[in-house]
């Protein structure tokens, strides 16, 4: 984007976050986030929803149930690692970052049971 650095260095302002982002993921990133925010929660067939996770990047297992209104935090889908055998329930919530705290993955274990409503936070640095 070297339009917008050229435009900030005339008004000598610092370039924004994305101004070194591919013109295709600067589409992307909103259209996905609306697919993964709003479509595929409400989506009522699981295996349909597992699909359409996979598709967006997740890395998700055999025989996985996951249930209606999950949020999964898209920033980097890659770090969502669910194996085989897991079900979440409905309400469940995913996130590989947040405020103070570097982006990091989740990993659920084969034959793991998230109940209702839970928050899974990533903690633990890249090894």
């Amino acid at each position: 984007m070297i339009g917008i650095k050229f435009i900030c260095k005339i008004l000598g302002k610092p370039a924004p976050f994305y101004a070194n982002y591919p013109l295709w993921l600067i589409i992307w990133k909103p259209i996905r986030k609306y697919i993964n925010v709003v479509i595929i929660p409400n989506i009522p067939f699981s295996r349909l929803r597992v699909m359409l996770y996979r598709m967006l990047g997740f890395k998700i297992g055999k025989n996985v149930f996951i249930g209606m209104k999950c949020y999964m935090d898209d920033i980097l889908p890659s770090d969502t690692i669910i194996e085989d055998n897991v079900t979440v329930s409905y309400g469940t919530y995913f996130a590989v970052h947040g405020k103070g705290h570097s982006k990091t993955f989740i990993h659920i274990k084969e034959r793991a049971y998230i109940g209702m409503r839970c928050n899974i936070i990533s903690g633990e640095k890249r090894r």
